[in-house]
Formats: C-alpha cells, sequence, structure tokens
C-alpha cells in the first residue's frame, strides 16, 4: 500500500480539525438555540397567562356585551376574550378550586386526569410522547380567591425551528468538509512548494557533488527560508571543508614527494657506482646524511598527520594540569635549548592556574609557537610570555622579531603553509595548524597579530578547570 505524502497527510488533518470544529460549533449553535427556544416560549407562556389573569374581574351586573360573564355566587365573572383565548400558542383555561374548569381550551391530552396541581411555577408535563409547559396564576380580584387560571403551551414551534437548523447543518457540514478538503489541499501544497524546490536541489547538488551550488527559493524570513539558510551554510561549510582536505591531500602529497625523490635519488647515486670505482668515506657519509635527513623530515610529517587524525578522533585524555607550573617549566627547557641563540626570553605567569586539558598536547602547542618565536626572531631579540586569567586562561606569546606579512597572515594556521620569509626548508609546515587544532580540541582559540619587521604576538584562550 502506497504510503501518503506529507500534503495529502496534512489535507487529512486540516480537514479532520476542520470538521471537528465545524461539528461542535454547529452543536454548540444548536444548544444555545435549544435553550433560548425553550426559555423565550417559557417566558412568552408567563406573559399571556400573568397578562390573562390582571382582565378577569368579579362583577355584579352585565355591563359589556362583548365579554364573557359566567354566572358565579351572587354575580358575574366577567371574562374578556381577547385576553383568555389562545394567544401565540399557549392554551388558556379558567380553573375553579371547587368546580374544575370553568371557561377555556385544553390541548388534546389523553392523560386530562394527570395534570399537576396548580402553583407559581412552570412545571412539565409529557403525554403520549410530547412534552408540554404549564404555568398557572390565580385571579388578582380577592373576590376570586379559588381562581385560577392556566396555561398550557407545547413548544411545537420551537422544536420545528430547531429541526430546520439541524437539517441545515447536517446538509452544510459535508459542504464544509469539501471546502476543507480543497482549502487544506492548497494549502498544504503552496505551504510544501518550497520543500520540492529544496528536494530538487538537493538532487542537483548529490548527483552532481556540486558543493558550491546553493539552494534557491526567493526572499522570506519564514522556517523554510531559515532551514534554506541553515542547509546554504552547511554546503558552504562543507565545500570549504573539502577543498581544504583537497589541498591538504595535495600538499601533504608533495611534502611527502620531496623528501622521497631526494631519498630515492641519492640510494640510485650509491647504488650506481660500480665495483671498479670507489667513493671516500666523506661521500659516502654525506649521502648517508641527506637520506638519514630527508627520512627524518618524512618521520616528521607522517607524525604530525597521525596526531592531527587522533585529535579528530578523540584519542587523548584530559586532567586538571597546573597550566602555570608547566609554562615555567617549558620556558626554562626552551633557554636551554636555545641558548647560543642570543634571544631573550621573559616571563610573566600567575601562579595556580588549572586547565581540564591533555598536558602533552597543551606542552606540544606551547613549544610549537614559542619555537617559531626563537626561529624567525632577530639577533638579541626578546621573546615575551605572560599567563592570567579572568573568565578564561590567557597566554600571550610575543616577539620583536621578522612578523608576518598581510597576505601570509590569514593563512598560517592552515596545514602545509608557509609563508614565503619562512621557507628555509626548516619544519612541516604543520606547527602552527597542530597548535590551532589543540587549541581548539581543548575549547580554546588562538588569535594572532603582527607586522613585518616588528614581531609578532599569539594570544591563547582556554577555559578554566570547572573542577578547581
Amino acid at each position: 500500500m502506497k504510503k501518503l505524502g506529507i500534503v495529502s497527510k496534512l489535507t487529512l488533518w486540516y480537514s479532520f480539525v476542520m470538521v471537528v470544529i465545524a461539528s461542535l460549533m454547529i452543536g454548540f449553535l444548536l444548544y444555545v438555540v435549544r435553550k433560548v427556544t425553550i426559555d423565550s416560549l417559557q417566558k412568552k407562556l408567563v406573559d399571556t397567562i400573568i397578562k390573562a389573569a390582571k382582565e378577569i374581574e368579579y362583577e355584579d351586573t352585565v355591563s359589556e356585551e362583548d365579554d364573557i360573564y359566567i354566572e358565579y355566587g351572587t354575580a358575574y365573572i366577567e371574562i374578556d376574550e381577547d385576553y383568555i383565548k389562545e394567544r401565540n400558542g399557549v392554551y388558556i383555561a379558567l380553573y375553579s378550586m371547587e368546580s374544575g374548569l370553568l371557561y377555556g381550551s385544553l390541548p388534546p391530552l389523553d392523560n386530562i386526569e394527570n395534570l399537576p396541581a396548580f402553583s407559581e411555577q412552570i412545571k412539565q408535563l409529557e403525554d403520549n410522547g410530547i412534552k408540554y409547559y404549564i404555568y398557572d396564576m390565580p385571579v388578582e380580584d380577592n373576590r376570586l380567591k379559588n381562581m385560577w387560571v392556566r396555561g398550557i403551551v407545547m413548544p411545537t414551534e420551537g422544536l420545528r425551528d430547531i429541526s430546520r437548523i439541524s437539517l441545515i447543518a447536517i446538509y452544510t457540514l459535508p459542504i464544509l468538509v469539501l471546502i476543507s478538503v480543497l482549502m487544506g489541499y492548497m494549502m498544504a501544497k503552496g505551504a510544501l512548494n518550497p520543500i520540492e524546490s529544496i528536494r530538487e536541489s538537493a538532487l542537483k547538488i548529490g548527483s552532481g557533488m556540486d558543493l558550491n551550488r546553493h539552494i534557491d527559493i526567493g526572499e522570506g524570513d519564514d522556517e523554510l527560508h531559515k532551514l534554506v539558510k541553515v542547509f546554504n551554510d552547511m554546503f558552504d561549510r562543507l565545500y570549504n571543508s573539502f577543498e581544504k582536505e583537497k589541498r591538504f591531500a595535495s600538499d601533504a602529497s608533495h611534502e611527502l614527494r620531496t623528501p622521497m625523490t631526494v631519498i630515492i635519488a641519492e640510494c640510485e647515486y650509491l647504488n650506481s657506482i660500480k665495483e671498479n670505482e670507489s667513493l671516500s668515506k666523506e661521500e659516502y657519509l654525506g649521502g648517508l646524511e641527506v637520506i638519514y635527513r630527508q627520512a627524518r623530515r618524512m618521520n616528521d610529517i607522517i607524525k604530525n598527520l597521525l596526531d592531527f587524525t587522533r585529535l579528530g578522533r578523540n584519542f587523548y585524555e584530559k586532567e586538571p594540569i597546573n597550566i602555570s607550573e608547566l609554562i615555567k617549566g617549558i620556558c626554562h627547557e626552551m633557554r636551554l635549548i636555545n641558548a647560543d641563540n642570543n634571544i631573550i626570553l621573559s616571563e610573566e605567569i600567575e601562579d595556580e592556574i588549572y586547565v581540564y586539558a591533555n598536558k602533552n598536547l597543551i606542552y606540544r602547542m606551547l613549544v610549537n609557537i614559542i619555537s617559531n618565536a626563537y626561529t624567525y626572531g632577530k639577533k638579541d631579540g626578546h621573546i615575551y610570555v605572560s599567563l592570567y586569567k579572568d573568565k578564561e586562561v590567557n597566554i600571550v606569546i610575543k616577539d620583536d622579531g621578522i612578523g608576518i606579512s598581510d597576505k601570509d597572515l590569514s593563512h598560517i594556521f592552515e596545514r602545509f603553509y608557509r609563508a614565503e620569509s619562512s621557507r628555509t626548508g626548516k619544519g612541516t609546515g604543520l606547527g602552527l595548524a597542530m597548535a590551532m587544532e589543540i587549541a581548539r580540541w581543548h575549547g580554546g582559540d588562538i588569535s594572532v597579530e603582527s607586522e613585518e619587521n616588528k614581531g609578532s604576538g599569539f594570544s591563547i584562550t582556554l577555559p578554566l578547570d570547572p573542577k578547581i
């Protein structure tokens, strides 16, 4: 069985909700109409009987020919015919407590003897499946104390109106359902049209692997346009990431090809010497030195690449470390290693600062940056290392060396990138890239400011250890 599409599902849900709402509204309307009709009918009954009771009087003589006179005792009961006859569907009758019905008419009741006792309250009587409302009112004339005017009404007219409204509702409901279905379908289709555009664009991007292509559904600020913006931003990030990886793969192969080419060439040269030819010890050792140096370079590149992979897979563990003591130790080691460099390394370290980190990675990050400061520092120059904390840990490493040009500044954290001034053949071009990866792996960041021939300043931020 074929599953329903989103448009069909939304249409059904919308139609279902509309039908439920319409049914509830019609039901409520019928309830209100019935209640209002019954209240109106009962009010009409009471008003009619009150008015009729006021028009009945006790007279000594017959004076009005148009009225009705009933002999009662030594005088007459005067009845105004206009008020005592059936009015507006209300049956009106005059009763005497002693004599019973004196005048008037009653509806055709099968159980006339089951009429309730007289009282000034609205009562309900059911006869042969038909409901009646009854209201009694005593005659106001004090000389007719035992006289009551009774009114009986059958709510036929009101119920007939309710029936008509019910029939209209029954016939109207299917029309409302049809209109709801059509409206729901058009609204759902219109609302989901951009999704179809998104699907088609995504298929084209996926089939052509063109991540530089964007989804376009026009201008707007609704949820779908925001979703498209998220997709486009994601495609941009993926495109940039793939481009970086392609460039990284190209640079890595290039960086590895160079030492490998040198090693092969050197081996071929040493192996091509004929037996009757001889190599001096210096030539032989020089060839081994070249092979060893290029092998070390390849080893450093491969080691760095493995470290990048391990960082991406979270192979390292974190622990609370006293970064104040770690930096002091690194500064001491760097002075010993670069004792012949004539560069003065100064430090200003705030004590007892802790971070939740991997000690070996933090050590490597700091050594990479400080080593760069020594490598590209000027003769008799200075390096300044400071550590302090506010909302986070701040490490600043400044030097007064050759600096970095504006065109190189935005690329120095890219893998295998080396500025023109640093292309001396030393290094792998991965040191600063690794430092940035380490900082971000710890939830921190590195920023740099530099000016050619005036020096560079690296600012590292790391989160404080939340447990300390």
